[in-house]
């Protein structure tokens, strides 16, 4: 069993994690693009991945660290 010693940073990784993720999922509908011709969906997705990114960092931080 995982013991969540931090429980506030850990449920903020949580939803940092889950508004990244609907972020990406929902710039699913539009073109992607390329680094050098960006489509509509190239922002969201880069800044959802982002935010995932920090929130998983947050949220393993929340297990490990005692707050």
């Amino acid at each position: 069993m995982i013991k969540i010693r931090n429980p506030r940073d850990f449920w903020s990784g949580v939803m940092f994690v889950a508004f990244g993720g609907a972020g990406m999922w929902l710039a699913r509908a539009f073109p992607y693009g390329t680094a050098a011709r960006m489509g509509p969906a190239y922002f969201p997705t880069l800044v959802g991945g982002l935010l995932a990114a920090f929130g998983l960092f947050i949220g393993l931080r929340g297990l490990a660290v005692d707050g």
